[in-house]
């Protein structure tokens, strides 16, 4: 826990607008690239992927990280526990291009990087790595989107379906939400219509769509790409469950959204005129109200719920400190209490250099 808490620490000091917070920010990033690189076993699906990655058997068909790791062990003669660490460091170095693409200054900066840690991005990201390593390549093709580089955005967002096919929702999705364009003017006049919608979301999560959602996974099976989750559906990626941590989470994030919409003409000009931030944030909290407690959709889900980190970064770096100070500390409490449940295992912290020493 304590690699943990002192990454707190730093996030939390790096939030304080002074002269130091470049070099607190530099330490911070330095810090979460060690704690990734360095880790064992850290994360569900560590020894799946270390195995897989050993031994050459791979239990997916998306054929990115099965090539790319490949070449890294028998061309570049690297270590399983250095490919492993190398793709967390590619993850968030690329994270990192993202982020401050849409943040206008180091203090937002900051923000957006302690929410991608809190909200659990970055822990998420030592377990599901395929899903992130796709999100990386996702997010570069964002940017080349928001220049308005359609063909770039479409080739990246086809390289990102070769790490995980869930990109390719969201790649339809996001093409649609740029070609119409919708100004945050508009969400402004909506904003009434925006809660509505977020309270009724919120309200739906508690209702199991479980046999439902088995039929759409079956018709869009036509290639055997979704035989994994379809295997496992019952079993564990389609329980619907909320945990205390979570049912704290959603409440909170409706709170955020409910802030959020309702404080639309507070965003910088480059978040209010980008074609996409402010209708993916959107729609992906009112997708996610109804199905986060569904482990697959939660999953799948980040590719646009990350965007929630780009708006809560722009919006809080105006407001007042007691505002300030009760997101960042219910954010916290959220983050230390999913810790201590182990969800997606992030304890005990070893490293590769001393698997038998745990922080």
């Amino acid at each position: 826990m304590a690699v943990y808490l002192l990454l707190i620490i730093l996030l939390i000091s790096g939030l304080n607008n002074n002269i130091f917070q470049k070099y607190i920010l530099s330490v911070t990033i330095i810090y979460m690239l060690a704690v990734s690189f360095l880790r064992y076993e850290v994360g569900t699906d560590y020894k799946s992927y270390f195995l897989a990655i050993e031994n050459n058997v791979y239990w997916f068909n998306d054929k990115g990280l099965n090539l790319v790791s490949d070449f890294l062990r028998n061309f570049m003669m690297m270590d399983t526990e250095i490919i492993i660490g190398t793709w967390a460091i590619f993850i968030i170095v690329i994270t990192l291009y993202f982020l401050k693409y849409y943040a206008d200054n180091t203090l937002v900066l900051a923000y957006s990087l302690f929410f991608f840690v809190t909200l659990y991005y970055y822990i998420d990201s030592h377990n599901i790595i395929r899903q992130y390593v796709a999100l990386s390549i996702f997010f570069v093709g964002i940017i080349f989107l928001e220049k308005n580089r359609v063909i770039m955005f479409i080739l990246f967002g086809a390289l990102s379906t070769w790490f995980h096919i869930t990109s390719s929702i969201f790649i339809i999705l996001i093409l649609m939400l740029y070609l119409i364009d919708i100004k945050t003017e508009k969400f402004e006049e909506k904003k009434y219509l925006l809660i509505f919608l977020g309270v009724i979301s919120f309200g739906l999560t508690f209702i199991d769509f479980n046999k439902y959602i088995l039929i759409i996974l079956n018709f869009l099976n036509f290639d055997g790409r979704l035989n994994y989750y379809l295997l496992y559906a019952n079993d564990h990626y389609l329980q619907h469950e909320i945990s205390l941590p979570l049912a704290i989470f959603l409440i909170f994030k409706l709170f955020l959204f409910i802030y959020s919409v309702s404080n639309l003409s507070k965003l910088s000009p480059k978040i209010k005129n980008s074609k996409l931030v402010i209708s993916i944030y959107i729609i992906s909290t009112i997708l996610s109200l109804v199905f986060y407690p569904i482990l697959i959709f939660r999953r799948a889900l980040i590719y646009i719920t990350v965007f929630e980190v780009v708006v809560l970064a722009d919006l809080l770096k105006k407001e007042s400190i007691g505002l300030k100070s009760l997101i960042v500390l219910v954010s916290v409490i959220y983050f230390l209490m999913s810790i201590s449940l182990n969800y997606s295992t992030p304890l005990p912290y070893k490293i590769w250099i001393d698997p038998y020493f745990t922080f």
